[in-house]
């Protein structure tokens, strides 16, 4: 008495019979092309980093008009951008919206996703952006699971809703 008791027992447990889970992304994101659009240097270094590390090839840009000539020469070299990240508010020429309406109209064999980047909420504004084209929106701060997520919604992939326990060999359990 007092002293509490110890209690111990094995449990053989086997592989599950399910089939194995693949880690890798559907579509492939490895060595993707992005640019960056950003006049804010910090935004530029932080937000290609994040997509370095998830193995696209990045390239980064202040302006919109820059990111029109870079988006059109990366065209014409056949090595195209699979995706080009732009800032809402750039001062001092044409701001995010304005630059994916252009890039819309440019006549390129291979048009790249459009991800518009904020630090304000209303994505819906800017997925509307009357012939821009914007397939996602990020909202700032982006964290790396959000950038993922967000990359993977512009490729046109939707997650499917899925168990959180997987081929564990035991019972399900009903719910409470």
């Amino acid at each position: 008495a007092g002293h509490g008791s110890t209690f111990w027992f094995t449990v053989p447990l086997g592989r599950g019979a399910g089939e194995a889970r693949l880690l890798q992304p559907s579509p492939d994101l490895r060595d993707r092309r992005a640019l960056v659009v950003d006049d804010s240097a910090t935004a530029r270094e932080v937000l290609a980093g994040m997509l370095t590390y998830m193995t696209f090839r990045v390239d980064t840009v202040t302006r919109g008009e820059d990111a029109l000539d870079r988006v059109a020469a990366a065209d014409r070299s056949g090595e195209p951008y699979d995706v080009v990240f732009l800032d809402w508010s750039m001062p001092g020429g044409i701001d995010g919206i304005e630059t994916a309406r252009r890039m819309a109209a440019l006549p390129l064999r291979a048009q790249p996703r459009r991800v518009m980047v904020t630090a304000h909420g209303r994505a819906e504004v800017f997925q509307e952006g009357g012939g821009a084209r914007i397939l996602a929106t990020l909202v700032k701060p982006v964290s790396p699971s959000l950038l993922f997520d967000t990359v993977i919604e512009a490729f046109g992939v939707t997650r499917a809703k899925e168990s959180t326990v997987r081929h564990t060999g035991l019972p399900d359990l009903a719910p409470l």
